[in-house]
């Protein structure tokens, strides 16, 4: 008898099998470029923040999207020392002058002195100026000058007349239009974003 051999030969395919069972999860992949540093690359400049998807540039003083409320940089207040410290206070033109850094709006002037060197000879009467860049001319930005009174430590008056604006880099400058004495004299200037 002769031996037969068959030779496997390719038929139709099969129906699909059903899905099987899920794997074990695997292993935790290591952590991704999640921090900034001075090394980090970008193409952006200026504030950053972000809106829950990308991270995008904006302008200070627009207000910055916060949750469901608004972030705003809020009024900020510069002191100017108007008589050298241990010094009499002195009556004269730009006792003290500053160089605006956020452009906003003038919102507040109130001078103090040393509460143990107050004026005892005469009120002191502070006055805030703009200042032209180009000539230094001053223009007033108050309705009432600022005046500590004889005995007392801190101005009454010093109001606003109307909402003058300032400009980054503008200059500002304290006149003390009247005082002879007391000791300590400081500005406080507020200005609103």
């Amino acid at each position: 008898m002769n031996d037969v051999f068959l030779i496997p030969q390719d038929g139709a395919p099969g129906a699909k099998g059903d899905t099987g069972d899920t794997g074990a999860t695997g292993a935790t992949g290591p952590a991704g470029p999640n921090e900034v540093t001075t090394a980090t690359e970008t193409n952006l400049t200026g504030v950053l923040r972000g809106d829950g998807t990308n991270v995008q540039t904006t302008t200070i003083g627009t207000g910055l999207s916060f949750g469901s409320g608004t972030l705003k940089v809020g009024p900020y207040h510069v002191q100017v020392a108007l008589s050298p410290n241990g010094q009499a206070i002195a009556s004269g033109t730009k006792k003290g002058m500053f160089r605006v850094p956020i452009a906003g709006t003038i919102t507040g002037f109130v001078c103090v002195c040393d509460p143990a060197n107050e004026p005892s000879v005469v009120s002191v009467e502070c006055d805030l100026n703009t200042l032209d860049l180009s000539t230094g001319a001053a223009t007033s930005v108050l309705s009432s000058v600022a005046t500590i009174a004889t005995g007392a430590n801190a101005s009454t008056g010093g109001a606003i007349s109307g909402t003058p604006a300032v400009a980054v880099g503008d200059l500002l400058s304290i006149d003390v239009d009247q005082g002879s004495d007391g000791k300590e004299l400081l500005a406080t200037i507020t200005i609103t974003p």
